[in-house]
């Protein structure tokens, strides 16, 4: 098999995984816990949006992200993103890889243009909204519940990053004696399970190749780790290096506030040129390999 033949076989590591489903049924002390991964100097997923530095500043990475990109491409921090787009498509005129006639194409048109010549400005062009903005307020939203006094919490898009974890704090019933950083490692765990939506039962990886003494530690506490598991996980290995990469591609995580953007712009797509699927287990490794028309 020639796929099996450019990536080889493949080597393990350790992975932590989470269960949404098992961890209802047990209390687990998840700062402690979180306290161990970064005492063993393990690299754990941490896609929770809001961040706290040593001043005790908060803030999120979705405006960051607006800001890096502002920065790498030169644009100036104070244009709003319809003022972004056109400075961008401006800048592309002035140096020649756009005519100066397109600046008067529709947006929609403008946008398939700029795609067309390799630059993906990471802009909403219905409303003009930056995409990391959308993707803010979406996730924000998402935090609304009935307290057990009858009031309603909710998470405005308008909060800032400090009032909205606070809030956040609140909607899982993190201890308030709990300091920010500690109720800051428990919310990234209750992050990512909230981002598996329906998918809960599915295990969620929060550390990759973990020492053999983080696994010895989940072991001997599996007891009081209820939700807690270890596996072997498969490592790719190419033995020819970047030879067909052009053809094996990249395989990543689909971040989890992008999934229904991917869902409803990309399947539709991928349905309409894939033949067909084989799937072939071979001890650990699963192929997957995919006939276009």
């Amino acid at each position: 098999m020639i796929i099996s033949y450019l990536t080889g076989e493949a080597s393990g590591y350790w992975a932590i995984s989470i269960s949404g489903q098992q961890l209802g049924q047990q209390s687990v002390s998840w700062e402690k816990w979180m306290n161990k991964l970064i005492e063993n100097g393990e690299e754990y997923e941490d896609n929770f949006p809001i961040v706290i530095d040593e001043n005790g500043n908060f803030s999120y990475t979705y405006d960051k992200n607006v800001s890096d990109y502002k920065e790498k491409n030169n644009i100036p921090s104070n244009l709003n993103a319809k003022e972004t787009f056109y400075y961008l498509v401006d800048s592309l005129i002035e140096d020649g890889t756009l005519k100066e006639s397109d600046r008067n194409l529709n947006r929609g048109e403008l946008q398939k243009k700029l795609n067309s010549k390799g630059y993906y400005p990471p802009i909403l062009v219905t409303n003009f909204e930056f995409t990391e903005i959308k993707n803010k307020n979406d996730w924000l939203e998402s935090f609304v519940k009935k307290l057990d006094d009858g009031t309603k919490l909710e998470v405005k898009n308008t909060d800032s990053a400090k009032v909205a974890f606070k809030k956040i704090r609140q909607y899982y019933g993190i201890d308030d004696s709990l300091s920010d950083q500690d109720a800051r490692k428990i919310l990234i765990v209750r992050n990512l399970i909230k981002s598996q939506g329906y998918r809960t039962y599915y295990p969620i990886t929060l550390a990759s190749n973990v020492s053999e003494e983080t696994v010895s530690f989940v072991e001997e506490n599996a007891v009081n780790l209820s939700g807690i598991s270890i596996s072997n996980e498969p490592i790719r290995y190419y033995p020819n290096g970047a030879l067909a990469s052009h053809v094996l591609g990249y395989v990543g995580k689909i971040p989890s506030q992008q999934f229904l953007t991917f869902w409803c712009n990309y399947w539709p797509r991928l349905l309409g040129v894939i033949k067909y699927i084989v799937l072939q287990k071979k001890f650990i490794d699963l192929y997957l390999l995919i006939k276009f028309e």
